[in-house]
């Protein structure tokens, strides 16, 4: 025998709404490469909350608090990286307590000089509702290389200095 009809609603209504949350959180993982490449400060300050955390692997980045996080991101707008350009692929979001987690790849290829660099790693982030709107409450980014093209990948000081 079926639910009862109240007990399906609800079921469906909340299915309902974990789509709507992970659309919206699809929507912020999107926008942040678009920031970062257009360094638009104020695009990217609308993507994490308060509180926010961001750590980078391996230059022992660990950063809390919005305000913290954008002086990073106005730094490295303000830097010698050029023209860059970040692709993401194979999200993974699922539900985590009252929030979500997310993971993805990234791929990125920028310029420092006159050299052309690429690069790839992970995002991995919890996101939290505030204000009514899916934020980065943490940003782990895993930087696995960054190197001249004209050097490679394949060795071991395949990662350049932040």
């Amino acid at each position: 025998m079926s639910a009862p009809l109240e007990e399906r609603m609800q079921q469906l209504e909340a299915r309902v709404r974990n789509i709507e949350n992970i659309e919206d959180i699809r929507r912020v993982l999107a926008l942040y490469p678009k920031a970062l490449d257009a360094r638009d400060a104020g695009l990217m300050a609308t993507m994490f909350s308060r509180d926010v955390q961001l750590v980078v692997v391996p230059w022992n980045v660990d950063i809390q608090g919005h305000g913290a996080v954008m002086d990073f991101f106005v730094q490295y707008f303000k830097s010698d990286w050029k023209d860059p350009r970040h692709n993401y692929a194979n999200e993974h979001i699922t539900p985590e307590g009252d929030g979500y987690h997310s993971f993805c790849y990234f791929h990125e290829t920028l310029a420092r000089g006159t050299e052309s660099v690429v690069g790839w790693g992970t995002w991995e982030d919890r996101f939290v509702l505030e204000d009514g709107k899916w934020k980065i409450g943490r940003r782990l980014i895993t930087v696995m290389a960054l190197t001249p093209i004209t050097r490679g990948w394949a060795m071991p000081d395949k990662i350049m200095p932040l």
